[in-house]
């Protein structure tokens, strides 16, 4: 094994010790393993993105934009990290923001449901009904079980005040009929 190929297999380790810690909910522990596979390959864009995604579940959602940035600009068609970002964005109530970045994602992979689901909590937020359900519709066109998407059209149904609609929203989300 070369220098190259020991380098990446010690970064993938840490990464393998940073998604381990994840799902025990140690959070602090996955973000130092993923620096620590960062400082053996800096350029690692999906490296970035997780970081960004455990600042996220910690609440730290400015230091997770860094990371997301990070990410994107090393590659900048990673529509997953637009989407984290958008996150982060619309989490710290930057929603304008949010919502550019999220039509950045899409207009790199159109099919992002997550992406078509998240405009739509954002437009939701800035007011714009009309266009959230219609995001809402994006997203459940491309992904019919995804369960938030339909909540959040029964949302932005009950604020419209159409309450049937909204209920059939919900139920379709529960599975109810």
């Amino acid at each position: 094994m070369g220098q190259g190929e020991l380098s990446t297999y010690a970064a993938e380790s840490w990464m393998k010790q940073a998604h381990k810690k994840f799902d025990a909910r140690d959070f602090e522990g996955a973000i130092a393993s993923c620096d620590q596979a960062l400082e053996i390959k800096p350029d690692w864009h999906q490296a970035w993105n997780y970081r960004g995604l455990l600042l996220f579940c910690l609440g730290r959602y400015q230091e997770a934009l860094t990371s997301y940035n990070k990410a994107i600009e090393i590659k900048p068609d990673y529509d997953e990290a637009w989407n984290n970002k958008g996150a982060a964005l619309s989490s710290l109530g930057r929603y304008s923001e949010a919502l550019i970045t999220f039509d950045k994602g899409i207009e790199i992979k159109t099919d992002n449901f997550e992406a078509w689901k998240n405009r739509g909590i954002v437009l939701e937020q800035l007011e714009q009904y009309e266009e959230a359900l219609a995001s809402c519709a994006k997203a459940i066109e491309f992904k019919p079980e995804n369960e938030s998407a339909w909540y959040t059209q029964g949302n932005v149904l009950m604020t419209l005040q159409s309450y049937q609609a909204a209920l059939k929203s919900y139920r379709i989300k529960t599975g109810f009929s």
